[in-house]
C-alpha cells in the first residue's frame, strides 16, 4: 500500500475535491495533481476527462490505475487501505453519526447547489443561484445545528477528534458563506469548523492553496 500510485483529479475551487485533499493530507499521503476547470462548458466535459470519469465530475481518484469516484466511497476507502490517522472513531455509534453528519453533506446539501443543478435553474428558468443555494443550505444547516448541538460535537464536529465530519463540514461551511449564509446563526457548525480548518491538513487542503487556484478570484472570495 505504501508504494500506490495515487493521481488526484481534482478543481481547486470543488468542495467536493477539498474533502478528499484533506483527507490525503490528513494521512500524509503522496499523490500527483491534476487539475480539472470546472465551468458550464470546462474541461470536465471534454472527451478525455469521460474517460477517466462519466459522470464528469471531480474528485477522482486514480490508485495503480484503478479509478475511484465520489468523495465519500474514495474516503471511506483510504481509512481502510490506510488505516494510520483514523477519520472514523472505534464507537460504533460514533461511527455511525460521522457517517450521519458526512451524508447530510454529501447528499442532502451539496447537490442543491452543483454547479449543473444551479446553470440549469438559471438557464431554464431564470432562478439566482445564490438566493436558490443560501435558502437551501440554510434549511439543511438549521437541521445539521441541532444534531451538533445535542450533545454530539466537542471540540470538532463529533468528540475532540478530526473524523469525517469535519472533513465534510469544513468544506460545506465555506461554500455556504460563499452563497452568502451567515454562518453567525449557526454558532456550533461555525465554532468546529473554524477549529477544524487550523489543522495543518485542512490549510493545505484550502482551495486557495492549490496549484490551480485563479488569484483574481481568490481575491474575491468571503474569509
Amino acid at each position: 500500500m505504501v508504494n500506490d500510485k495515487l493521481i488526484l483529479y481534482s478543481y481547486w475551487r470543488s468542495s467536493a475535491a477539498w474533502r478528499l485533499r484533506i483527507a490525503l493530507y490528513w494521512k500524509s499521503l503522496d499523490f500527483e495533481y491534476r487539475p480539472v476547470k470546472l465551468a458550464e462548458n470546462g474541461q470536465q466535459r471534454g472527451a478525455e476527462f469521460a474517460k477517466v470519469n462519466p459522470m464528469m465530475q471531480v474528485p477522482t481518484l486514480v490508485v495503480n490505475d484503478r479509478i475511484l469516484a465520489e468523495s465519500l466511497p474514495i474516503i471511506e476507502y483510504l481509512e481502510e487501505a490506510y488505516p494510520h490517522n483514523p477519520l472514523l472513531p472505534k464507537c460504533l455509534f460514533l461511527r455511525a453519526k460521522v457517517r450521519e453528519i458526512a451524508n447530510i453533506v454529501a447528499a442532502d446539501i451539496h447537490p442543491i447547489q452543483n454547479l449543473d443543478v444551479v446553470v440549469k435553474l438559471k438557464n431554464d428558468y431564470g432562478t439566482d443561484r445564490n438566493t436558490w443555494a443560501k435558502y437551501w443550505i440554510e434549511r439543511r444547516f438549521g437541521a445539521l445545528e441541532k444534531i451538533l448541538s445535542n450533545g454530539v460535537s466537542g471540540r470538532y464536529a463529533v468528540g475532540d477528534q478530526i473524523t469525517l465530519a469535519d472533513v465534510f463540514l469544513v468544506p460545506q461551511a465555506f461554500a455556504g458563506v460563499q452563497y452568502g449564509v451567515d454562518l453567525s446563526k449557526f454558532p456550533t457548525i461555525e465554532r468546529v469548523a473554524r477549529e477544524a480548518s487550523k489543522e495543518e491538513a485542512f490549510v493545505k487542503a484550502h482551495p486557495t492553496n492549490q496549484p490551480d487556484a485563479d488569484p483574481e478570484e481568490v481575491s474575491k472570495w468571503k474569509n
